[in-house]
């Protein structure tokens, strides 16, 4: 790996800088993209001017860190400029707007625009973990979701499987139309929400024992490390049994997409949990197929709120959330768990730990 550090024009960097994915302008064939691993573009209108006016007013623009060709740091700032010379928003330079032909046509403006200069930092020959090594020091002022951490080491199969579950481009998941059945097919865009930790946590609890569910970066790391395809190959059997558990309460898949999506995202930890701790499969199935009918057809929002919250509230000494629920759900079942009208206890969602 090398690193030097050079500068160069403004108008350089962007002809070879891509733009960002899916985006007006996006030049696959360019040199320079943005890194996965990076946060979806986030700036608003007054930061994308203040950067324009620090361009044309010779102010110092922070440096570009790029790796492997690869921009891990200056992702807003590279958008922003490359969203500007595409027109996309103006400037407004002593009460005029202008947008960025009408730059290049004031020969004052233009000849500023021509002479800026940005400082890249650029790394070479960079391994995988190399280049996620040195995306989360440049960070490190900044606290990185466990979604962005795991984005960071997507060369790792077990989070390659995890990205693939919520369809992220470029990732096969061999379970993708159950998926689609049970929970969701269409997915959020972004690498900072918690839809890549949510599927991290089913995918390594599912496959590798419930004491993975939860979001705890350094003790994933641990996990995803040591895991190989061998390995998921060989446990991938346990996931699709507990899918095919969730598919089998609506076999004709008659239920509304959002119903069966907030009933897997409540309850999928709990039937984690059970699926190692109830010996028999056809137990656990005939558990698990019966409460979920239930909660596709018979209970409130409002019930399943009081199942998961007062498991949460049990569990609290022992420190597994999961099986609280798992054990209510089977209170629920018996008759011994009786729901009420009081209001619940607000949920208290799992931190993102990194």
């Amino acid at each position: 790996m090398r690193t030097f550090y050079i500068t160069r024009p403004l108008a350089d960097f962007l002809g070879e800088f891509a733009g960002r994915k899916n985006t007006q302008g996006y030049d696959e064939s360019r040199t320079y993209k943005i890194a996965d691993c990076n946060r979806d573009f986030v700036w608003n209108l007054e930061f994308q001017t203040g950067l324009i006016k620090s361009v044309l007013t010779n102010a110092p623009i922070p440096t570009i860190a790029i790796c492997n060709d690869e921009i891990v740091d200056g992702g807003n700032r590279s958008t922003t400029l490359h969203q500007f010379v595409h027109n996309q928003f103006k400037v407004n330079l002593d009460g005029v707007e202008y947008n960025y032909d009408e730059i290049r046509a004031n020969a004052d403006l233009n000849s500023k625009w021509l002479s800026c200069q940005v400082n890249l930092m650029v790394t070479t020959g960079a391994t995988d973990d190399q280049f996620a090594d040195l995306y989360e020091n440049l960070n490190k002022g900044v606290k990185l979701t466990h979604g962005q951490m795991m984005m960071n080491r997507n060369h790792y199969p077990l989070v390659k499987l995890a990205l693939g579950m919520i369809n992220r481009p470029d990732y096969e998941f061999p379970l993708r139309d159950i998926v689609g059945r049970v929970w969701k097919s269409t997915f959020n865009d972004t690498k900072t929400k918690r839809e890549v930790t949510f599927a991290f946590q089913i995918v390594a609890s599912a496959l590798f024992g419930h004491q993975h569910f939860h979001t705890k970066f350094p003790l994933h790391t641990k996990l995803f490390v040591e895991v190989t395809e061998t390995d998921i190959n060989a446990k991938i059997s346990n996931l699709s049994r507990i899918l095919e558990t969730f598919d089998s309460a609506d076999p004709e898949n008659n239920i509304s997409r959002k119903t069966k999506s907030d009933v897997f995202q409540l309850f999928i930890g709990g039937i984690i949990y059970d699926y190692r701790a109830i010996e028999q499969f056809a137990v656990f199935q005939t558990k698990w197929k019966a409460f979920i009918k239930e909660a596709y057809t018979d209970l409130t929002p409002k019930d399943l709120k009081q199942i998961v919250d007062v498991g949460r509230q049990r569990s609290k000494e022992a420190g597994n959330r999961i099986k609280g629920i798992a054990d209510n759900v089977r209170d629920y079942l018996n008759g011994t768990l009786v729901l009420n009208d009081q209001a619940t206890p607000a949920s208290d969602p799992d931190d993102e730990s990194v």
